[in-house]
């Protein structure tokens, strides 16, 4: 293959890069070098979402359902207000689980493409711009137990005599 001609391939996370090939060298050890170009596309950005609203959507499900079963405790009377309530914790966890990882598969493919590089950084970044929102609600802030981390612990407690 020459230089100018170009072969579209699929990487292991399916994001579309361009690869160069240099002419080949007339050293038989030598090898061509390879150049991988990350291409932004709008679709592809779209479908990354969707992936994190629907993966992130029923994990937040299942999060609200453990929640509110915890909350209730597991008894053989079912009212109205325990339905409610599970129903409310299922909605909530659906809609911040959803948010956070349609979030994060959309900055994280942003940043790969703008950079050109695929590594941990893009995830650490992604992983932190997502996130920033949840520790802003008192609501959300649950569902962010990483945020306990960043804050100063408690004093301890000691035994005067």
């Amino acid at each position: 293959k020459s230089c100018d001609q170009l072969a579209m391939v699929q990487s292991w996370d399916d994001v579309p890069v361009e690869r160069r090939e240099a002419p080949a060298v007339s050293d038989t050890t030598a090898k061509a070098e390879t150049r991988v170009e990350f291409v932004f596309d709008v679709a592809r950005l779209g479908n990354r979402m969707l992936f994190g609203v629907i993966l992130g959507g029923a994990c937040g499900t299942a999060y609200g359902a453990t929640d509110a079963i915890r909350a209730h405790g597991l008894s053989a009377v079912i009212d109205a207000g325990k339905v409610r309530n599970t129903a409310l914790q299922c909605r909530m966890g659906m809609v911040v689980f959803g948010g956070f990882f349609a979030a994060f598969q959309g900055v994280k493919y942003v940043a790969v493409t703008a950079r050109g590089v695929h590594d941990p950084a893009n995830t650490v970044g992604a992983l932190a711009v997502a996130a920033a929102p949840l520790g802003l609600s008192p609501v959300t802030r649950v569902y962010a137990p990483v945020s306990s981390r960043f804050r100063a612990p408690p004093p301890k407690k000691t035994l005067q005599p």
